[in-house]
């Protein structure tokens, strides 16, 4: 199965919105193998504080159950890049393929040299 980062923008989203434990999240253009299998990556890479169950009769590999107990520390950092749509442009086109650590990596750095652009323009606004 591979990596879809619009699905898990899309998860952060609404994982975020949600006031309560989460058990279960669907969507009608994935599958819920799909949406297990991003969230089973995302509690692996720190983003989300959960935990979830592989059946063992099944080959799969997405987990059968998944439990969100809340969005982590580092998945708001990285929400809060995302969500910037010049920064999800260029993440969803440039690095689709790459490693989480990367794209969290790049979606930091891009973020921050945007808002220094928009600080000089402010700055520059300002002088007498």
């Amino acid at each position: 199965m591979t990596r879809d980062m619009a699905l898990i923008r899309k998860l952060l989203i609404d994982i975020e919105g949600h006031p309560n434990k989460i058990s279960r999240i669907s969507y009608d253009e994935h599958t819920q193998e799909e949406v297990n299998y991003h969230i089973s990556l995302m509690i692996n890479a720190g983003l989300l504080d959960g935990t979830y169950r592989r059946s063992e009769n099944v080959s799969s590999m997405a987990p059968s159950q998944i439990f969100i107990n809340s969005i982590t520390w580092s998945g708001h950092e990285v929400l809060d890049n995302l969500r910037k749509e010049d920064v999800w442009n260029i993440i969803k086109t440039e690095f689709k393929n790459d490693s989480i650590d990367t794209i969290v990596s790049v979606a930091k750095d891009l973020a921050i040299g945007f808002a220094k652009k928009k600080l000089t323009s402010l700055l520059d606004e300002n002088k007498p």
